[in-house]
């Protein structure tokens, strides 16, 4: 049903535009993992910056209003799911089980070229208390007082 609603934005996450190209959700989009982790001062996966993340996430078609769905690898998908909740987007779920579950559900796959969404005009507002250092993680490791409540909600489709 959301697939309906004009606001919903499918977006794989992956690299090889060969495995999109084989089949994906319809209306789907391709947002490369390379273009949302980068290598950075000697350490890998890094945020790139703002200007870079609007440039990629809005050539998908990603707008300030809308409803992105995500799926891919679960590190492809999770690592796109927490750039936009640090890009401070409001409206971003993940597909549980990716394409093997939408497949097995009975799901169509469209089969053809990446498409080229028209750019949409995506305001970051980003939330930097969402990313933490490794010393940040290593300081409150036996801290009694670090909860999943200070972590933010994740959303899952069913």
């Amino acid at each position: 049903a959301a697939l309906k609603d004009r606001a919903t934005v499918v977006i794989a996450v992956g690299n090889r535009d060969d495995e999109f190209i084989a089949g994906h959700v319809p209306g789907a989009r391709l947002v490369r993992y390379f273009e949302i982790a980068v290598d950075a001062n000697g350490l890998s996966s890094e945020l790139p910056s703002v200007d870079q993340l609007r440039a990629v996430l809005s050539a998908a078609g990603i707008s300030d209003k809308s409803k992105v769905v995500i799926y891919g690898t679960p590190i492809a998908a999770t690592r796109l799911f927490f750039t936009l909740d640090y890009f401070g987007h409001p409206n971003v779920k993940v597909l549980n089980g990716g394409l093997n579950a939408w497949r097995a559900n009975g799901g169509k796959i469209e089969i053809g070229p990446l498409p080229k969404p028209p750019a949409a005009a995506l305001t970051p507002k980003p939330q930097p208390d969402r990313v933490v250092s490794a010393d940040w993680i290593k300081e409150r490791l036996s801290s009694p007082t670090l909860r999943h409540a200070q972590l933010a909600p994740v959303t899952i489709i069913r």
